[in-house]
């Protein structure tokens, strides 16, 4: 390894050179199940396997990598009094490194930062690709994405059977066998994907796709198998995160997420997602304001000689760079249904409906029922649904386990189960989660987004007095949370 090693100092301290060109260039990033895919994550397996042997403080290793998404709260517990990946982060040790512990989705310390997550690990991963690229001395690498709507089977490489650099042992393991997704999560991901295409908004679209889609992938490939997790140096079970059972696998955890490698295929996933929502509603991308309503820092690392300069940027650096991108997706939108998006007029005034706060908990076998009155024609605005939107807002807590997804549904009939495919088709219009890591279970509360329009336009209810149903439809039987608050309100 010293020789390879070597060897990649060489190629890094020459790319100079490069830059400016690569600048200029446009990259495709390739579902990972294709040949041009698979060339791209043999490209993947080489750097990571390097970046696995380079020391945990450089920037450019696979655990400060890593690390910048969470780390565990090694001042909690005592699984890291040691910790054999990065010796120098420990219990006696717990200053965090430059950029550690910056995901956008977990701001633990103030007001929620969501509105800065599909921003935030689009930059994330396009920093990361830059040192893949530079580390696997492959030009034209672009991130892969695994497409889990069609591809139910894993890529192989990152399967037990190939036992390289971008297998990990803490998953689910049917997945690392190389079986497929069951069909409970089949159903699950194409219910997701309804609700996502049909959201007109920045705001909800990047809350839904965050606490839905995203969220339950990584709930479902960390798995509950109570396999060790190498970051917590521990198997993390009820003991180390009341709601895991006999032990969440490391995609299921936020401060271990990032350092599986097949996170950055999920995200290449969630960011596809948000580029074909940027190209059919050109208009409704995050704005400035957005961007500035809540601080947040966006510090990365591009790769200078053997290790890594920090870059930070500017909100206006932000948007500049997150709207002006240097790849492309293999399965893009055609150029004449982007055209037509640019005639949708962006929908940017909310008016409130009504509001009611029911203060009423949720747990498994013990589902909610809100009442909706509107108290306003609501018909007419249903039959011009390409003109305003209709968004409900309901705002949870929780004070101990938060484990599990909560589903909401509009209108479901007593008769419909709510775990069936039809409720799921017909009824289903997102889910409550609160994908965080508490093991001191202090608590905490977020409002999340719904679009219910294409349901009330469809379902036969009437529209302006109908029932929210909020399930628990999968996790840990101690998990609970609080309906606080719900808002029904326009969006024209």
């Amino acid at each position: 390894m010293k020789k390879s090693l070597s060897l990649i100092v060489a190629g890094l301290l020459s790319i100079t050179c490069l830059e400016h060109a690569e600048a200029q260039q446009t990259y495709t990033r390739y579902e990972a199940h294709t040949p041009q895919g698979q060339e791209a994550l043999a490209s993947m397996r080489k750097a990571i396997a390097t970046m696995k042997e380079i020391g945990c403080k450089n920037p450019i290793s696979w655990y400060y990598q890593g690390a910048m998404h969470w780390t565990p709260d090694v001042s909690f517990g005592t699984y890291l009094e040691q910790n054999p990946l990065c010796p120098s982060y420990t219990k006696s040790s717990p200053d965090l490194s430059a950029a550690w512990d910056t995901c956008a989705s977990h701001n633990s310390t103030g007001p929620s930062s969501g509105i800065h997550f599909l921003p935030w690990h689009r930059m994330f991963v396009i920093y990361f690709e830059d040192i893949i690229r530079r580390v696997s001395d492959d030009p034209k690498f672009a991130i892969p994405y695994w497409d889990y709507s069609t591809n139910y089977v894993m890529p192989k490489e990152f399967q037990a059977a190939d036992g390289g650099s971008l297998y990990e042992e803490s998953r689910r393991i049917s997945l690392n066998q190389g079986k497929p997704i069951d069909d409970a999560a089949k159903s699950r991901i194409s219910a997701y994907l309804k609700q996502l295409s049909q959201i007109r908004d920045y705001k909800t679209f990047n809350d839904q796709l965050n606490q839905g889609l995203h969220g339950f992938m990584h709930d479902y490939i960390g798995g509950q198998d109570g396999t060790f997790n190498p970051i917590y140096n521990t198997v993390v079970n009820d003991e180390v995160d009341p709601g895991c059972g006999k032990g969440c696998g490391m995609m299921a955890e936020v401060p271990s997420a990032g350092f599986d490698p097949i996170f950055w295929l999920h995200h290449g996933n969630v960011d596809r997602l948000y580029q074909n929502f940027i190209i059919s509603n050109p208009n409704s991308n995050i704005t400035l304001d957005q961007l500035e309503s809540v601080k947040w820092p966006y510090n990365f690392f591009k790769v200078r000689g053997f290790t890594g300069e920090e870059v930070k940027l500017s909100m206006p650096e932000v948007l500049k760079d997150i709207s002006s991108i240097n790849y492309q997706y293999d399965d893009q939108p055609k150029l004449k249904a982007a055209e037509e998006a640019k005639a949708k007029a962006p929908l940017l005034h909310e008016s409130v409906l009504v509001s009611t706060e029911p203060k009423i908990e949720v747990k498994r076998n013990k589902p909610a029922k809100l009442h909706i009155s509107a108290r306003t024609e609501l018909k007419p605005m249903l039959l011009e649904t390409s003109k305003s939107r209709l968004i409900l807002e309901v705002t949870a807590s929780y004070k101990e386990s938060a484990k599990g997804g909560y589903d909401v549904f509009v209108g479901l009939p007593a008769n419909i189960e709510p775990t069936s495919k039809e409720a799921l088709e017909h009824y289903f219009v997102g889910t409550i989660s609160f994908f965080v890591n508490d093991p001191q279970m202090k608590g905490g509360t977020h409002t999340f987004r719904y679009d219910i329009t294409d349901e009330l336009a469809t379902a036969k209810i009437d529209s302006e007095s109908f029932d929210i149903s909020i399930v628990k439809s999968y996790g840990p039987e101690k998990g609970v949370i609080t309906i606080d608050k719900a808002t029904l309100q326009t969006l024209q």
